[in-house]
């Protein structure tokens, strides 16, 4: 009894925001379909486009990272992932610093959306080339394999399912970001989630804009959960060094090229910000207020979603304790922003500090836990299933279990989460945006600047982001013990 009723609280957590909208859905005539056409092929183009390119660019490059030793080659992985887990404004402000004009639209777009995926697909096809492809790349190599035959023949049919797995996350991803087209659309790349926003607090208009929001959603949803039915990351072999034969030159250039993109653009804005021409900023009063206000809102904002994911994550360890399934919250992996956002900003219209941040951190729960869950708290906690067991044998309680058994050994994992967390909360933008809510935190505060294209005051307010979250990061971390060896 007690599990189903913790699963109806998570189900009806997260599909709240279809309750809220179809409590206050009324129908309208809405003359809109040209509209529609236009931004679902955008969505299509961008979620294509991006999914294929980062593939197909991953797919060549991802072996280069194997030729490595174990060291390097770990660390060149880490380096990888750091693009997908780096605020969206942070990649818009380096990629706007790169490309001058830069290309706005649709081009813009997916530009942006490359470089965040494509460190993501070439780390874990990485990975996945290590543990699937073992010692048969030596062993073609001895049978005299060409490169493409090997890699047409032996790779691709080995790790295809992964192919397949990322293409669905990208295209999602792609099709449901709000920040990256809301910024670079320029007009001409507006997307679902942009014309459903522009509906609804621009238009007014909100019939088609709600019935869109509800069936992108369901079909989301639904691929995301029979795409995460079968397991796709898989070990058959122990790890060995890949052959550089079957690594193409082209592959090193573009593996260095593409993390020293990053490298480069942040420097060349460093440069910029603080020459002669810019030094300025630094020396205006309202500059540093809204950096104080900001910071404050910011730090209430992230304990506010501490809070709610801590509840949410002890409600699904309870769920594990109990050996119940947890497969069901597959389903609210990659929740719509704006569908979340407009539900709450139909529930919580009043502007009121307390109600703001409430509110931004409930839809903040709804979009993120189940993403945040699945990729980095779901496989220490299920190698921790057998402790449970001998735990429920020996009828020990779930407060005793969680306190003595699991808590103290997924401390490491909770910490780098809470990092992230810490990160995205400073920095999040298109929540505060589509919920209505008037508050300004630092990533609204660096938005502004980059809407407005004053990078080098968005690149200031971004150090000052970095600053803090390595201040705060260091200071938990020394204080839990964080970096001592286990």
């Amino acid at each position: 009894m007690k599990v189903k009723f913790v699963k109806l609280i998570l189900a009806l957590y997260f599909i709240s925001p279809v309750l809220i909208i179809a409590y206050y859905f009324k129908y309208q005539a809405d003359e809109s379909l040209k509209e529609i056409v236009v931004a679902v092929q955008n969505s299509l183009y961008h979620g294509f486009v991006t999914s294929v390119l980062a593939l197909s660019v991953g797919f060549l490059v991802a072996p280069s990272v194997l030729v490595f030793r174990k060291k390097i080659r770990l660390i060149l992985q880490y380096l990888l992932l750091v693009p997908i887990y780096l605020p969206s404004l942070f990649v818009i402000l380096i990629a706007l610093s790169l490309f001058n004009p830069f290309p706005m639209g649709n081009n813009g777009v997916v530009i942006v959306l490359i470089m965040i995926h494509l460190g993501y697909v070439i780390s874990l096809l990485s990975v996945q080339i290590e543990h699937q492809i073992g010692s048969l790349a030596h062993v073609s190599l001895i049978y005299n394999l060409s490169k493409w035959n090997f890699l047409k023949n032996i790779l691709f049919p080995q790790i295809k399912s992964t192919l397949a797995f990322l293409f669905v996350i990208i295209f999602v991803n792609s099709i449901t970001a709000f920040t990256i087209p809301f910024i670079l659309g320029g007009g001409r790349g507006r997307n679902l989630e942009i014309l459903i926003y522009e509906k609804i607090f621009v238009d007014y208009k909100w019939f088609s804009a709600i019935l869109i929001c509800v069936i992108q959603q369901i079909s989301i949803s639904t691929m995301t959960y029979f795409f995460i039915k079968k397991e796709v990351f898989k070990k058959n072999y122990s790890e060995v060094t890949y052959p550089f034969q079957y690594v193409f030159k082209l592959s090193y250039f573009m593996l260095f090229g593409y993390l020293g993109v990053f490298g480069f653009g942040y420097i060349k804005l460093a440069l910029n910000a603080f020459s002669h021409k810019y030094i300025g900023l630094l020396y205006e009063k309202y500059f540093y207020s809204d950096i104080y206000y900001s910071f404050l809102n910011s730090i209430v904002l992230f304990f506010s979603n501490i809070i709610i994911f801590s509840f949410l994550f002890l409600l699904v360890l309870y769920l594990l304790w109990c050996n119940a399934k947890t497969r069901f919250l597959s389903l609210f992996m990659n929740s719509s922003v704006v569908l979340v956002g407009v539900a709450y900003y139909f529930l919580f219209p009043i502007q009121n500090l307390f109600l703001n941040i409430l509110k931004i951190s409930i839809i903040f729960n709804i979009v993120y836990f189940v993403t945040l869950y699945k990729s980095v708290l779901e496989k220490p906690i299920l190698q921790l299933k057998s402790q449970i067991l001998v735990s429920q044998i020996y009828n020990l309680n779930f407060v005793y279990c969680l306190k003595v058994i699991l808590l103290p050994q997924l401390k490491k994992v909770l910490f780098y989460l809470g990092s992230v967390l810490f990160l995205m909360t400073i920095s999040e933008f298109a929540i505060i945006k589509v919920s209505g809510a008037n508050l300004s935190t630092l990533g609204i505060l660096m938005a502004s600047y980059l809407s407005s294209y004053r990078l080098e005051g968005a690149f200031i307010i971004s150090v000052v982001i970095l600053l803090i979250w390595l201040i705060f990061s260091g200071l938990i971390g020394v204080l839990i013990g964080a970096y001592k060896k286990s």
